[in-house]
């Protein structure tokens, strides 16, 4: 293969430019008229080229030219500058590329300038703010003059300034977590500036549905408007709680929680099993998980119904967790034949077993729930499910924060184990014991403390 020195005499220290054989008059020039890029070499002068591959090439190559994107100007250099031949081919690109990714976009897409905000006309009444670029270009296909922030849907500018033709502000944001998220706090960044805002609202869209999708199904621009709710009316928009009458509130909260384990355990409860080494938390939860799941009495309470648990812990090795669910669970699976194909339906065991022990384990346990839907979750325990100081306050509410939103988010009760703090000498179960301290034992629905009684070998105790 020929290189740039077989074909130019002359060519600058970092090898990008050469002085052209075929046109170079001799006069002094800083640099030479030929761009050199890779294989490949091309005069702006006299638009003379050169390939230095000598393999075949096995698509058509475009001709490079120097021209014009953009006209801005009728003249005689414009049309010698063949503009027209590269705005053909440009569309032609461009149309090939909406067509293969089935984009709702018309010929008013082409004439997009640079930028992330496109106005349909100067005297605009409402604006779009969407969570992406090709979204933006979207709307302005289909009437809406529209703008968006190159940071995504988590991150804002640090100065918002909205022009004043604008007086209603729609914001429309993807169909997921961080869409609902980042919609949420422009909302709050954007009131009290004089416009009305308002949030779409994806009723029935699959996750990461977007403005786009919304288009290519064939809707309007006036049904988009119209699904997009008011943002800012009520006191918990802007991040206040919500507000009743005495009728209102005795209307909206009729349903108790039921019980999951009767006169013990309750829906959203969060419940903590303690106890000191080696007293039996882990076999005592897991038995829990395994009545829940398939609905029979846990030590002589009542469970009405079987539920979906999903059961982690951080104590054993997954193969020892294996053997304590044959010598533990099986018991029950035994015991009671009927309902016995409830513990593969009921019951989720997610594998974490000393990996990455004293690491933040409820974002992982966040996305199985996300996942695999449940209404008991049991950790066992505290202290190995967090990077937290469990013996310091701030920390300590940390993690119950955590816990809280996270029930919350999936509607689920929590039975989280702990430790006893080490005691040297034997005494009554008090929550005091409990690691955590009382910021940890105050906020817990349900306590049951577990230990060894002194008087007969193998006996355990509870306190509830």
């Amino acid at each position: 293969m020929r290189s740039a020195s077989d074909v130019f005499s002359r060519i600058t220290h970092n090898g990008k430019r050469a002085w052209c054989p075929e046109c170079d008059d001799g006069t002094s020039r800083k640099q030479g008229t030929v761009q050199i890029n890779g294989e490949y070499a091309y005069c702006h002068k006299c638009q003379f080229s050169w390939d230095f591959s000598e393999e075949k090439i096995q698509t058509p190559r475009v001709e490079y030219k120097l021209t014009n994107t953009k006209v801005k100007v009728e003249s005689k250099e414009v049309k010698k500058s063949g503009y027209a031949q590269a705005r053909a081919t440009f569309v032609a690109h461009w149309q090939k590329a909406i067509d293969e990714l089935k984009l709702p976009w018309n010929d008013k897409c082409l004439d997009l300038p640079i930028g992330v905000r496109r106005d349909e006309k100067k005297n605009a009444q409402f604006l779009v703010i969407c969570e992406g670029e090709k979204d933006v270009v979207t709307a302005y296909c289909n009437g809406a003059s529209a703008l968006t922030f190159t940071s995504g849907a988590g991150a804002l500018p640090a100065k918002i300034t909205l022009p004043s033709r604008y007086n209603k502000v729609y914001i429309v944001y993807d169909n997921d977590e961080k869409g609902e998220e980042g919609a949420k706090k422009l909302a709050k960044r954007l009131f009290g500036k004089k416009v009305e805002l308002y949030v779409m609202k994806w009723e029935g869209k699959p996750s990461r549905y977007d403005l786009t999708d919304w288009f290519s199904d064939g809707y309007t621009l006036d049904q988009l408007l119209a699904c997009c709710v008011r943002f800012g009316n009520k006191a918990e928009d802007i991040g206040g709680m919500r507000s009743f009458s005495p009728s209102q509130f005795a209307k909206t909260f009729v349903k108790m929680p039921e019980p999951i384990i009767d006169d013990l355990f309750f829906e959203k409860d969060i419940m903590g099993l303690a106890g000191g080494t080696n007293v039996g938390k882990s076999v005592m939860s897991l038995q829990l998980s395994t009545c829940l799941a398939l609905g029979v009495p846990f030590l002589g309470f009542r469970i009405p119904k079987a539920r979906k648990v999903m059961h982690v812990q951080f104590e054993l090795k997954d193969e020892s967790f294996k053997q304590l669910i044959e010598r533990t669970a099986m018991h029950f699976v035994d015991k009671y034949p009927v309902e016995a194909e409830r513990f593969e339906q009921n019951l989720s065991i997610l594998s974490s077993g000393q990996d990455n022990v004293f690491t933040d384990k409820w974002e992982e346990m966040d996305a199985n729930l996300t996942f695999d839907p449940c209404e008991v979750l049991v950790v066992d325990n505290l202290y190995t499910s967090t990077n937290k100081n469990v013996s310091k306050n701030d920390d300590v509410m940390d993690l119950l924060r955590t816990m809280v939103n996270l029930k919350n988010k999936h509607k689920v009760a929590i039975l989280i184990v702990s430790h006893h703090k080490k005691i040297g000498e034997a005494s009554p179960l008090d929550v005091s014991m409990m690691l955590g301290g009382s910021a940890y034992t105050n906020h817990l629905d349900g306590i049951v403390q577990l230990a060894s009684s002194q008087r007969l070998p193998g006996l355990k105790v509870m306190k509830i």
